[in-house]
């Protein structure tokens, strides 16, 4: 009887061994049939990401102008202020 048991249970780790390896190939296989589509998607995301960042730089270039166009006033109106 105990070699009854053995090799059942040897079946049944052999069974589930197999299936282990049948999905790790089926994931595989499905990984590499999805390569062109996530190549796509990975360009895409950089080109958003690339554009979002010219974005926040084109932002900053203008907040930049801005604050040394209200120094640069705020200079002008401290001078008016001790030529007067």
């Amino acid at each position: 009887m105990r070699n009854i048991r053995n090799s059942e249970l040897t079946d049944r780790r052999s069974a589930a061994a197999d299936a282990k390896k049948a999905l790790l190939e089926a994931y595989r296989a499905a990984k590499e049939a999805a390569e062109p589509t996530e190549l796509a998607r990975q360009a895409e995301r950089q080109a958003v990401a690339a554009a979002r960042e010219e974005r926040r730089i084109e932002r900053e270039r203008v907040k930049n102008e801005e604050r040394e166009r209200l120094q640069a006033e705020a200079a002008e109106r401290e001078a008016a202020l001790t030529a007067a």
